[in-house]
């Protein structure tokens, strides 16, 4: 196996590409995935359609700014999976409490832990105009270009 990474995915549009975006990263990390944090919280409210509130709801029951839901739980994990694109934050850990991958700004910008092989699938998942790319490579390019700048 391949080693592993952060990847940096930015994902733009809104609505059914972020979806994708965030559907292929839990694809791919899916065998790896235990639970995750998700914060209720949405910059997207006004939007939801009807069965994504309800999610909201569910996940607001206990009043908590950050609800732990369990892969294991088959509807906590649907739900997750579902509110993830509309959430400001979402972490989700391994068995071992390593993070896997991040989901923020209701998945326009997400870090995940992954092979090169992930990362390609995840690629040919996505939509034009998304991009998925090492984030250490990410990170240098952008310093380098603030100092060349």
């Amino acid at each position: 196996m391949s080693a592993r990474q952060d990847y940096l995915i930015r994902a733009t549009g809104g609505g059914t590409h972020l979806a994708a975006a965030c559907g292929a990263v839990y694809d791919a990390i899916a065998p790896r995935a235990s639970f995750a944090y998700v914060n209720p919280v949405s910059d997207v409210a006004d939007q939801m359609p009807a069965d994504i509130e309800t999610v909201r709801s569910w996940l607001e029951r206990d009043g908590l700014d950050l609800v732990r839901t369990s892969s294991a739980d088959d509807t906590a994990w649907a739900f997750t999976r579902a509110y993830t694109p509309w959430s400001v934050h979402v972490e989700v850990f391994d068995d071992a409490s390593k993070r896997v991958a991040t989901f923020d700004d209701c998945g326009h910008s997400i870090i995940a832990n992954l092979t090169e092989t992930e990362a390609r699938a995840i690629a040919s998942a996505v939509a034009p105009g998304h991009s998925v790319e090492p984030l250490l490579g990410t990170t240098t390019q952008a310093a380098t270009e603030r100092r060349t700048s």
